[in-house]
């Protein structure tokens, strides 16, 4: 996955990855790289796939991704 953002007049571009477990459909993290890394893990606490965790971390790492120029 690739992530392009816009913040304080430069380009950000990050590349990532998604790792889901597939023993548990409530779990869900997010790892990128720009000038160093950075993980997000979301756990559904009720173990479900509903409601998705993946957007949650893929916004969180969007809005880190955001603040790293």
């Amino acid at each position: 996955m690739t992530v392009v953002r816009e913040a304080l007049g430069t380009t950000i571009t990050a590349t990532g990855i998604y790792v889901r477990d597939p023993d548990e459909p409530g779990f869900c993290q997010v790892s990128a790289a720009v000038n160093g890394s950075i993980t997000w893990q979301v756990r559904n606490p009720t173990h479900t796939p509903t409601p998705d965790p993946c957007p949650i971390a893929l916004d969180l790492a969007t809005q880190t991704i955001d603040l790293a120029p």
